[in-house]
């Protein structure tokens, strides 16, 4: 379990959101069966995706002080993604 400050946490949400989308604009240019992976960086966050456009890991190291590192599974980064969107939109109308 870690914490995530305020600038980090609004870091992921958006490194998330960015590999999600970039991982569903390839499902029309790779075959059935193809495997990718998809990497960001930033000065404070690597972060990962793998496996199939619409079923795909996640794992992530936070770069600054703490080297805090993790991941989920395909199926918990679905609802992992749907989560955080739901975060997202609750912040946007408060």
């Amino acid at each position: 379990s870690v914490e995530l400050t305020a600038r980090e946490f609004n870091l992921f949400c958006q490194s998330v959101q960015q590999l999600s989308e970039t991982m569903k604009s390839l499902v029309t240019q790779l075959m059935e069966e193809e495997l990718v992976s998809c990497e960001l960086e930033t000065e404070y966050l690597w972060m990962e995706v793998e496996g199939f456009p619409d079923a795909f890991r996640l794992s992530f190291i936070l770069n600054q002080g703490r080297c805090v590192e993790g991941g989920w599974s395909a199926s918990i980064t679905s609802e992992l993604i749907k989560g955080l969107a739901r975060i997202q939109r609750f912040r946007v109308e408060n």
